[in-house]
Order: C-alpha cells, then sequence, then structure tokens
C-alpha cells in the first residue's frame, strides 16, 4: 500500500482546482453570492443613512440660520422698542415739569384771587372765611353784597357784577390793575357806600 498521507483529498483536491480556477462549488458559491448581495444591500443602506444625515444637517443648519436672522429681528425689534420707550421717558418728564409748572402758577393764581377776595370783605369776616375754597369764597363775597368782577384786572371800567353802568349802595366799581390796592378801594367804598 502506498503512503498517501501527503497526498491532497479529493475535497482539497477539489477547493485547489477552483481556487485556481476561480470557480467555487455552488453552496459556496450561493453563500458568496448572498453575503456580496447583503454587503452591497448594506452598502446602499449606509449611502442613504448618509444622505439623510446629511439633508438633516442642512435643515438644522437652515433652522440655526433662521433663529439667528429671528434673534437679529428681535434685537433689533427690542432696541427700537427701547429708543422709543427712552423717547416717551423724556416727554413723560417734560410734561411733568410742565405740569408742575401749571401747577405753581394755579397756586399763585387762586392765591391772589383768594387774597383779592379776602380783602374786599370786611375785616371781621376776614379771618373765618379764609380756609374756605375759592368757589365758595366768591359766593360769599356775592352774598354778602361784595362785587368783583371776573377779570382781577378791573378792565370793564364801570361795569359791576349785575351788568349795569354806574355804582349802586352794594356794589363796587370796577378799577383797573387794582389788584395791590385793593383794601385801599375797599375803605374808599366803604365811605362812599355810607
Amino acid at each position: 500500500m502506498a503512503d498517501n498521507t501527503n497526498a491532497p483529498s479529493g475535497d482539497e483536491k477539489a477547493s485547489a482546482e477552483t481556487t485556481e480556477t476561480g470557480k467555487y462549488p455552488a453552496d459556496v458559491q450561493k453563500a458568496i453570492d448572498e453575503a456580496n448581495k447583503r454587503a452591497e444591500k448594506a452598502e446602499t443602506e449606509r449611502k442613504k443613512a448618509n444622505e439623510e444625515a446629511a439633508a438633516q444637517r442642512i435643515r438644522l443648519k437652515d433652522i440655526d440660520e433662521k433663529k439667528l436672522a429671528d434673534e437679529g429681528k428681535l434685537s433689533e425689534l427690542n432696541g427700537n422698542l427701547t429708543k422709543e420707550r427712552e423717547e416717551l421717558q423724556t416727554k413723560v418728564k417734560a410734561l411733568e415739569a410742565e405740569n408742575e409748572t401749571a401747577k405753581s402758577r394755579l397756586s399763585e393764581i387762586e392765591t391772589a384771587r383768594r387774597n383779592e377776595l379776602l380783602a374786599k370783605l370786611p375785616e371781621a369776616k376776614r379771618e373765618t372765611y379764609k380756609s374756605v375754597d375759592l368757589g365758595l369764597l366768591e359766593q360769599i363775597s356775592k352774598d354778602l353784597g361784595v362785587v368783583y368782577s371776573g377779570n382781577s384786572q378791573g378792565s370793564e371800567r364801570g361795569a359791576t357784577a349785575n351788568g349795569h353802568n354806574g355804582v349802586s349802595k352794594k356794589e363796587l366799581p370796577l378799577v383797573p390793575f387794582a389788584g395791590s390796592d385793593a383794601p385801599s378801594i375797599k375803605i374808599l367804598a366803604d365811605i362812599l357806600n355810607n
């Protein structure tokens, strides 16, 4: 018997032969084909996933750019609103200052009118009516018979509160610019009326 231990077996012979010729047995070829199909499918899925990932990155970049643009618009709008608020605050301060000036002027006018009306009252009544509301003080002055013009400058010379010319016993003539001399005129009027 010959020793064939070094000789290739039949399967090894077939394997060696197919390797040299490039052909594989059918079951091996089938496995290779399936592996190649799975590899192609995996490659296709990888490419598709890469394309989707690229598309997603582009969408995210677009979203980020839009956010930045919106933030730019918001910051611009915020800047405009801040500027407008500052302008309005400046106007409010100017109006408040103007209002304080007007209040001060009104207070001065009311004080002068109150003093004028009190000066026309008899001395005994002045202290009593000193703290009375200006409108009420004017009515009290009328009721006590002291006639005065709505115009404290007395520009309607000779006119009386009831609209008649001339002087009656209870009426004082209106004298131009009598504001500071009102007590003197009152004394003279009292002398004339008695």
